[in-house]
């Protein structure tokens, strides 16, 4: 009797060790990039004008050759995404123009590769409001992605200049939460760029009230940003980052 229940017991154990090294395994293999090139990790938001970032992960993955293996790392704000640049978490990230600045400013050692894109944004509006022009907008609640964005510097100049005597209250918000809440009534309109101001355009919940480069010509959303220690240190780097 005293056998067999240190038997089970051994079993019980034995199959909870097999278990925990499968479980790890397993995680290994699907969490972890196993690669002998370098790998490179560039932060991008999940907008139409960064999809460079996970297009070039699946090419770099499918390529037999080159030095570098490129993965896209998605996130869902740009505050996280400027903290783990920080960290060194990340080596590079298509970054909102006004915080990549701020980012250089507080003394990050990082380089301005190239422009990500200067349209594709759009103040969308809650249709059951009818909001036609600017001064509509007095008293009401607009959605910005962060307060170092051009959504946001662009949107109060030009208030300053054609609506000085209104009130508009604008908050943050991240741009994937923006159509949510502008559907369930929390906000009466938003800032930002695309797919998101389509989103709710398409599903005819909000209609434009202007594209951004209505109100600023040459508009830069955002820019690729990467450490200057991988330009340093990478003797191939170049060729990559300024073709």
């Amino acid at each position: 009797m005293l056998f067999n229940k240190i038997s089970n017991s051994s079993m019980i154990f034995a199959g909870a060790i097999l278990w925990l090294v499968t479980i790890s395994t397993l995680h290994y293999q699907l969490n972890f990039i196993h690669e002998e090139r370098r790998v490179i990790t560039i932060g991008y938001m999940p907008v139409v004008t960064n999809l460079a970032a996970p297009i070039l992960d699946a090419a770099s993955k499918q390529a037999s050759s080159g030095p570098y293996r490129f993965v896209a790392l998605k996130f869902a704000s740009f505050a996280e995404m400027a903290e783990s640049l920080r960290s060194g978490h990340i080596d590079g990230a298509f970054m909102i123009a006004p915080l990549s600045v701020v980012l250089k400013q507080q003394g990050e050692n990082v380089k301005i590769v190239y422009i990500g894109n200067r349209h594709e944004s759009t103040l969308v509006t809650r249709n059951d409001l009818n909001i036609t022009k600017l001064q509509d907008l007095d008293g009401k609640t607009v959605a910005v992605p962060m307060r170092f964005s051009g959504h946001n510097l662009g949107l109060r100049r030009l208030l300053a200049e054609r609506a000085p005597l209104i009130k508009v209250n604008i908050v943050e918000m991240n741009p994937p939460d923006m159509a949510a809440a502008l559907t369930s009534g929390s906000l009466d309109a938003y800032f930002v760029g695309e797919p998101f101001a389509a989103k709710t355009l398409y599903n005819a919940k909000a209609q434009r009230l202007f594209y951004v480069e209505e109100i600023w010509p040459n508009f830069i959303c955002n820019l690729l940003l990467v450490k200057q220690h991988l330009i340093q240190t990478e003797p191939q780097g170049e060729k990559y980052f300024f073709p």
